[in-house]
């Protein structure tokens, strides 16, 4: 069925703002050996500053995409994947990143409908990842869209502070192993060696060596890395 070719070239990614995971998205998708489909690349879906670089699509409440994604019980299936799939090309070759905050909120829901899609989820502290949000821009980040859903201050560290709870206790339950990213691990785990491509990124990520990793569902893609 086409779901399953689909649902199969899923991964659902997933960490609080300002953890560096929209870092670890752009180093994970540069390696060589796995085809992910960059489509939903644009001028219109970038955000560059001194500190961050988005690339590409996110979803979520006050976003582009993915409006309805913090009640995904209330979506079916098939408009949940028809609202993943929006921003690529109609081909869908290679995986399709799916970057969204809250899915932390939901990871069992994930883990339990979709069994042949992936699950990464990137963990930060709670203020390093506050601070390092403000420093990229906070509201001010053109894109994605951060104030139509966290509104304010106090209720961006509410929520972003819950997210990370939900995804740690996700990991906890499933008893998922911890890593720390840094160039090793994207080496040993990726076959990503440091070039011009993901320079700053690996670098801004293992400055503090204090983001980690998660992964849900990777053996075939570790297969063809390590």
């Amino acid at each position: 069925m086409l779901s399953d070719i689909i649902e199969s070239k899923l991964i659902f990614f997933t960490g609080a703002p300002g953890s560096k995971w929209s870092a670890v998205s752009n180093v994970i998708t540069s390696c060589p050996l796995i085809p992910f489909n960059k489509s939903d690349r644009s001028e219109d879906r970038e955000y560059n500053s001194n500190r961050v670089q988005h690339k590409g699509s996110y979803w979520g409440p006050g976003m582009e995409f993915g409006k309805r994604f913090h009640e995904l019980n209330k979506l079916s299936k098939q408009e949940f994947i028809e609202e993943c799939i929006k921003p690529f090309s109609e081909s869908l070759n290679g995986y399709l990143l799916i970057k969204s905050h809250v899915f932390a909120y939901h990871l069992k829901y994930l883990q339990d409908n979709f069994p042949l899609s992936k699950i990464m989820v990137v963990n930060r502290p709670p203020n390093e990842s506050f601070e390092h949000w403000k420093a990229a821009g906070g509201f001010n980040i053109r894109y994605p869209n951060y104030l139509d859903y966290y509104k304010n201050l106090d209720q961006f560290k509410k929520f972003s502070l819950n997210e990370m709870q939900h995804s740690r206790q996700w990991i906890k339950d499933n008893d998922l192993p911890v890593y720390i990213a840094n160039s090793r691990h994207f080496k040993d785990f990726w076959n990503i060696e440091l070039s011009s491509e993901n320079y700053s990124f690996i670098k801004s990520i293992e400055q503090s060596l204090d983001v980690s990793v998660t992964y849900y569902n990777f053996d075939d893609i570790f297969f063809i890395t390590r």
